[in-house]
């Protein structure tokens, strides 16, 4: 279809179509009146408002940004830790968050990453429940090891995860995630996973929580 669209603020003429291409994908093309700018400029004021006022900010969605139904009764409360470690995640996490506008301000860094590490039942799975549940504004990814099997991934996530920040983003078993094994040699994954939680690129805005039942595999 044609969409004939005018800007509220400027007036600026647009034209968008919208085509199903040779292949069958969708196609988008935008056109606008001459002489005062670029088409771009849509392009741009759309990506503005889908990472500050979409669908996707604030919710919690997996890898492929589909939305994860959550239960927001669920609260740190409900899970049984020791006095200690809960104390240090509220730190990190809850208190972290509330915080995060502050501490940009000040020009301290706004990022956190938290490994949770132990055997099945210590509470780590639980934990990330009530971080869902429990997340103020920010935007949730929730990841898993079936989440993540070619190269480009795990940068593509944590690109969504900065646009949308302030965001969290949950890796669950991060020593199996895509096949990751430091024992059984190089993986093309993990240079990826490890530039994506500190690299080149800053996380400002970005908690990441990762779960493991094996750190000694890392």
């Amino acid at each position: 279809g044609w969409f004939h669209i005018v800007h509220k603020e400027n007036f600026r003429k647009f034209v968008i179509h919208l085509y199903t291409g040779y292949h069958g994908e969708l196609n988008v093309s935008v056109s606008c009146d001459g002489g005062k700018g670029d088409a771009k400029d849509f392009h741009d004021w759309t990506d503005d408002w889908f990472y500050n006022e979409g669908p996707i900010k604030g919710a919690v969605v997996n890898a492929d940004l589909d939305f994860i139904e959550v239960n927001p009764q669920y609260s740190i409360d409900d899970v049984i830790l020791d006095s200690k470690v809960s104390s240090s995640l509220n730190l990190h996490v809850f208190s972290f968050l509330e915080n995060i506008e502050t501490f940009t301000k000040l020009g301290l860094t706004s990022s956190r990453g938290i490994l949770l590490a132990g055997p099945p039942g210590t509470g780590k799975t639980s934990f990330c429940r009530a971080v869902l549940n429990n997340r103020h504004d920010a935007t949730a990814f929730y990841i898993t090891s079936d989440d993540v099997s070619t190269a480009g991934k795990i940068t593509e996530i944590y690109s969504h995860a900065r646009a949308f920040s302030p965001s969290i983003v949950i890796i669950e078993d991060i020593d199996t995630l895509g096949g990751l094994d430091r024992r059984v040699g190089s993986n093309p994954l993990l240079g990826e996973l490890l530039n994506a939680l500190d690299g080149a690129v800053s996380n400002e805005g970005v908690i990441t929580i990762a779960t493991s039942h094996h750190v000694n595999h890392l």
